[in-house]
């Protein structure tokens, strides 16, 4: 029987199906065991092997500290294991001292081939084996290392985790806990849904808590009864405290917002350039009072009275007569207490005795100036005693 040449028989074509078939199944069997990379790719695999391999010689101190760096600052898996092998190395992981993480080994170099013809040139040209159609090579006639040597159940590294971190409820389950303080492992909690989180989200603020939510309660309460008014610039929660800036127009503004913020009589206040600035307490909060505009006006009612006294934050005219809450009326005697100038008063319509200003603001202020009668009255006239 002759042939004739291009043309296939039926036994031929059954033939090359068949080792079509043969060689797919082939193939997608070494794909499926993970013996089967592209060209180049099998330096890839050693290093994620060595990867696998320095991941579970590290205490757990290590493992925590790369998590830590990885879910909470949101820096890529590798630059975090930089980071914690950098700070294991300076001692600063506990229980990691004794126990460093061991770098990567480095790659064995390649014989070179020797440049003139020899009896060794052909064997190992004859040993490294050339790609397939696909330009695939099976591992396992790769003269580089095999890469299945690491169990299929050995964890992934952080480098296996993409820019979303799961909070997984599971996630160092059995962990042991690392001495010096070192952070706790979370549990596995049933019933607890997984987070998901982007790495670089940030964190709730750090010392929020119920002071601070106090803070915010004042503020509110602050802003609803006194934020209407002209002088009135900014009100606000500043952490666990509440901040009020205010353009005073005269001194009543000034007082006025002293009792607001709940100032006591004897607040300490001093300047702060062209602002005054005051301190009180609502609630269990403190309120920082900043009042703009208050020492040009403290300097123009003390260039304005006949006897100036500056005292917490107030202008006292001792030419006048100074009226407390109950309407009793201070008259000033004209002489200091001490050497430190504190001035004494005296209640009108009697003869004494005479208390210093400052017991007196304590104890019966706020005091208004009034202008002082003509002449001071004659005994018999009725009077309140201090």
């Amino acid at each position: 029987m002759t042939t004739v040449p291009g043309i296939r028989t039926a036994v031929e074509a059954h033939l090359a199906e068949q080792l079509g078939t043969f060689a797919r199944e082939f193939v997608a069997e070494l794909e499926a065991q993970g013996r089967l990379v592209e060209v180049g790719g099998a330096g890839v695999l050693e290093r994620l092997r060595t990867q696998v391999e320095t991941w579970q010689n590290c205490p757990e101190a290590y493992h925590a500290a790369v998590d830590t760096i990885v879910e909470d600052c949101g820096y890529p898996s590798e630059v975090a294991m930089r980071i914690a092998t950098a700070l294991n190395r300076k001692g600063l992981i506990p229980g990691g001292e004794d126990r460093a993480p061991e770098p990567a080994p480095e790659p064995e170099p390649e014989p070179e081939l020797e440049s003139g013809p020899g009896p060794g040139l052909e064997s190992r040209r004859a040993s490294v084996p050339s790609p397939n159609r696909k330009g695939l090579m099976p591992v396992g006639e790769d003269p580089e290392p095999r890469h299945d040597r690491t169990p299929a159940s050995s964890p992934l590294v952080p480098a296996a985790r993409g820019a979303i971190v799961l909070h997984l409820a599971d996630r160092g389950a059995g962990r042991a806990m690392v001495e010096h303080g070192a952070a706790p492992v979370p549990r596995r909690v049933d019933g607890e849904v997984p987070r998901v989180r982007p790495a670089s989200a940030r964190t709730r603020a750090v010392g929020w808590g119920s002071a601070s939510a106090r803070a915010v309660s004042v503020a509110a309460a602050l802003q609803s009864d006194h934020l209407a008014r002209l002088e009135a610039m900014q009100i606000s929660a500043d952490g666990e405290r509440v901040t009020v800036a205010i353009k005073a127009t005269c001194l009543a503004d000034w007082e006025y917002w002293l009792d607001a913020i709940g100032a006591p009589r004897n607040v300490r206040t001093r300047t702060a350039g062209h602002a005054q600035v005051a301190a009180g307490t609502l609630d269990g909060v403190a309120v920082h009072l900043t009042a703009h505009g208050v020492p040009e006006l403290l300097q123009e009612a003390s260039d304005a009275a006949a006897d100036p006294f500056y005292l917490w934050g107030r202008i006292y005219d001792l030419g006048m007569g100074q009226v407390d809450r109950v309407d009793r009326i201070w008259l000033s005697l004209g002489r200091r207490q001490d050497e430190r100038g504190m001035p004494l008063l005296i209640l009108r319509g009697t003869d004494g005795p005479p208390y210093p200003l400052a017991s007196i603001v304590m104890a019966h202020g706020p005091l208004t100036a009034t202008p002082p009668p003509s002449e001071l009255p004659t005994d018999g006239m009725a009077g309140d005693s201090a």
